[in-house]
């Protein structure tokens, strides 16, 4: 299950970061916000490098959860694939009765 949580991090995080481009107006807002929350601890090329950290993270953080989500859909899918296996299991051949018996 590690290997497919980690597996399903690394897809999402270059998933989401490809949509995470220098000069989007979307990306250019959220670091803005971020950097003036930092503004007040910190210089302006700090705060913005700081912002650009906390994104990276956020990042992170939403693809690891995407993740966790992916690996609840494979636990789903094998508890279906093991109930059907259990459909077609044949009753033994021996019971504890035979053993008995011997």
């Amino acid at each position: 299950m590690n290997r497919i949580v980690t597996v399903r991090e690394r897809f999402h995080d270059n998933a989401l970061g490809l949509h995470i481009e220098a000069g989007n107006w979307l990306t250019d807002e959220r670091l803005g916000a971020l950097s003036a929350g930092m503004s007040p601890f910190s210089g302006s090329d700090e705060a913005h490098s700081r912002a650009i950290g906390i994104l990276n993270q956020q990042v992170r953080g939403q693809a690891y959860t995407m993740a966790i989500s992916d690996g609840f859909v494979v636990i789903c899918w094998m508890v279906v694939v093991y109930l059907l296996l259990l459909v077609f299991l044949r009753p033994a051949k021996f019971s504890y009765k035979d053993l008995r018996k011997a």
